[in-house]
């Protein structure tokens, strides 16, 4: 999906709650919160120059994995040997490629 003021600004809006919550469901971390903290991490993975440029574009969404990566036992499961990271054989993989400059 091409990135255009009106996509931006509807993900700005969808991620905006009206009564002021920082999640996107609740007023709690959802599974919700947590699998768009996982795409967005995993894009971050495989597309490392496009996710940078992106990120102004969609502050809300970053602001949101953000809240998440900063989650207590999130934060030390991550920091574990328990974690697998993203690497060449997940669903997630580098494209250099296909990573605009």
């Amino acid at each position: 999906m091409r990135s255009t003021p009106q996509t931006d600004e509807r993900s700005r809006q969808q991620i905006q709650r009206r009564d002021g919550s920082p999640w996107l469901i609740g007023a709690t971390c959802t599974h919700v919160d947590l699998s768009l903290f996982q795409i967005i991490a995993g894009l971050r993975y495989a597309f490392r120059r496009a996710l940078c440029a992106h990120r102004a574009h969609h502050p809300g969404v970053f602001a949101l994995y953000d809240r998440v990566m900063e989650r207590p036992k999130l934060s030390a499961y991550l920091a574990s040997t328990r974690w697998i990271s993203f690497n060449q054989h997940g669903v997630f993989r580098h494209y250099p490629e296909l990573d605009t400059p």
